[in-house]
């Protein structure tokens, strides 16, 4: 009988370490894993700078709220006039509303969103981590 108390507070004991160790989670989501998101605006016209690469992490994706004749770059970059920027992605004109462009890109610089002159309210939602 002693033997079993044992075998039972070890069990227990193990539970219980494994129970604190585990990090809390946030729907299907480990805390800190979520992304965060910015929805485009009109002030955003010629260039937008979203971030560093310490305040940004990963370019999760971008959620085409609606459409336009409106071509937008994506730049891996520290400032929006940054020469040695890379480019991540161009979205042609008038995507599909509703559509959604999956990176899941590492961002080493930093996240420039280069729009039009014409870019309006809500066109995009663009989903991001650090």
């Amino acid at each position: 009988m002693s033997f079993n108390k044992k075998i039972v507070g070890v069990v227990i004991a193990v539970l219980a370490l494994f129970g604190i160790t585990q990090a809390p989670s946030v729907g299907s989501v480990i805390r800190g894993s979520e992304y965060n998101a910015t929805t485009t605006a009109a002030g955003w016209a010629d260039h937008q700078f979203i971030g560093t690469a310490d305040s940004i992490g990963t370019l999760g994706s971008i959620i085409i709220g609606t459409t336009d004749a409106t071509i937008v770059e994506l730049r891996d970059a520290t400032s929006t006039t940054d020469i040695a920027s890379t480019s991540i992605a161009v979205i042609a004109a008038s995507p599909a509303i509703g559509s959604t462009m999956t990176f899941d890109y590492a961002i080493k610089r930093g996240l420039s969103v280069i729009t039009t002159s014409s870019f309006a309210n809500g066109k995009y939602t663009i989903t991001f981590r650090p």
